[in-house]
């Protein structure tokens, strides 16, 4: 099975509380934010490289919602 290139990691706008879910899958981390009690309006997505070689602190991007 393929392995995934990105990981999504969705987590509050403020960025002072924790993660809240890590997707491989882009789609379900909309789909998992539509559905959260947080609200989507109150979340933000980010993206990083699935790679331990090559993923360093501060290396994610953020991936607006659709």
């Amino acid at each position: 099975m393929a392995r995934a290139h990105s990981i999504y990691l969705v987590h509050p706008k403020d960025h002072n509380e924790p993660i809240l879910a890590v997707f491989t899958v882009k789609h379900e981390s909309q789909t998992w934010a539509e559905k959260s009690d947080h609200g989507i309006e109150n979340l933000e997505r980010t993206r990083m490289l699935d790679n331990p070689r090559t993923t360093f602190i501060g290396s994610r991007v953020l991936v607006p919602w659709e």
